[in-house]
């Protein structure tokens, strides 16, 4: 059992150590005699998600957004835990990426943080679940007095290879009788470690009609709990084959704060696909000319930053229709196509509709 302080110094609490159903949780000053309502454990989810119950020693009752509110405010209270549809009862602690020792305590369903109402200093202050905040979040962030929080149910989660079979059997992928042949690799750590790996390979063993100079993406994306989707990115130019220069391979590293923030529901749901796009009648840049600006075009460049880097399409690059693998033109191309791959290389239909992250883009 532990007692879990705000960083504005008063700790979470049942308010007048009410036993009942629906009783409301506030932060108190910590009490001397460590009275049952300021004490806490954490159980994990028996579903396997990653997440936590946190458990009131009063009464065995967790802490809960009241009614499962989705909305910025919704009030926290203390009920039984729920057999089913509990998402609004897990917990995930997110460590403050400024390095002060403290967490945000982050929800299952939307990822809203557990927050001071107000900022207020006031005993008996409310808790509520509110979007957690870039800038002056002291009222969001929490630390345990009595041991520590629980590590994520996972350290690492890794994808791949993943895309075609190697030449000369590789599939065609793009449009007409464009061939190629590409894989990809991806290992994300709860740390905010990254390695995206793979190549792509312009297919030496067709007639060069078949395998013309083209302008080349591999995409792998991983997809979150809440809909979400993070892109790993890697995009140039490769010449007609056979000859040099008509395979090109990558390996880069880099420390991604977003998946840091969002671990717990990147790891409940432990997803990710491959896509590819080629051209050969269009440069790259003008096919995707509809992204952001803020999307880094320079090689060697990795976009790690998702709130000034979004690569926002509806739906997102590469998605094909829940019904089933098909090809599907990128928007404003002339000749583009995607096919969508999972991670053991079978093409599968998808359904996400919310924006990809641009987490990782070189080339």
């Amino acid at each position: 059992m532990t007692v879990i302080m705000s960083k504005l110094g008063n700790v979470i609490d049942i308010m007048a150590a009410e036993a009942g159903a629906g009783a409301r949780i506030d932060t108190w000053p910590r009490r001397a005699n460590r009275d049952d309502n300021q004490r806490w454990t954490f159980i994990p989810d028996p579903a396997g998600s990653g997440y936590f119950f946190i458990t009131s020693a009063l009464d065995g009752y967790v802490i809960d957004i009241e009614d499962a509110s989705t909305g910025a405010g919704a009030w926290l209270d203390a009920v039984p835990r729920n057999p089913t549809d509990y998402s609004s009862q897990l917990w995930g602690f997110v460590p403050d990426p400024a390095g002060s020792g403290y967490f945000f305590i982050t929800n299952a369903t939307d990822g809203t943080v557990i927050d001071v109402a107000g900022t207020s200093m006031t005993f008996g202050a409310r808790l509520d679940a509110w979007p957690r905040k870039s800038s002056d979040y002291d009222n969001q962030l929490w630390k345990p007095l009595d041991g520590s929080f629980p590590a994520p149910a996972h350290s690492a989660l890794s994808w791949g290879p993943a895309g075609t079979e190697a030449p000369p059997d590789s599939t065609t992928v793009g449009s007409g009788t464009t061939k190629c042949a590409y894989q990809a690799s991806l290992s994300i750590h709860a740390n905010g470690a990254c390695t995206f790996s793979g190549y792509y390979q312009n297919r030496g063993d067709a007639a060069l009609l078949a395998a013309p100079a083209q302008q080349f993406s591999v995409i792998f994306a991983v997809y979150d709990s809440r809909g979400r989707a993070y892109s790993f990115s890697y995009s140039g130019s490769i010449p007609s084959a056979p000859q040099p220069g008509s395979l090109v391979s990558w390996s880069r590293t880099q420390m991604c704060p977003t998946i840091v923030d969002n671990w717990y529901a990147i790891a409940a749901r432990n997803s990710g696909e491959v896509f590819a796009n080629n051209w050969t009648d269009v440069s790259f840049w003008d096919a995707v000319g509809s992204l952001p600006a803020t999307i880094a075009h320079d090689a060697d460049v990795a976009v790690a930053n998702v709130e000034t880097a979004l690569s926002i399409v509806e739906p997102p690059l590469g998605a094909v229709p829940a019904t089933g693998p098909t090809t599907a033109a990128v928007p404003g191309t002339r000749g583009a196509g995607t096919h969508g791959r999972s991670a053991s290389g079978r093409l599968v239909g998808r359904d996400e509709h919310a924006p990809v992250r641009a987490l990782f883009r070189v080339g």
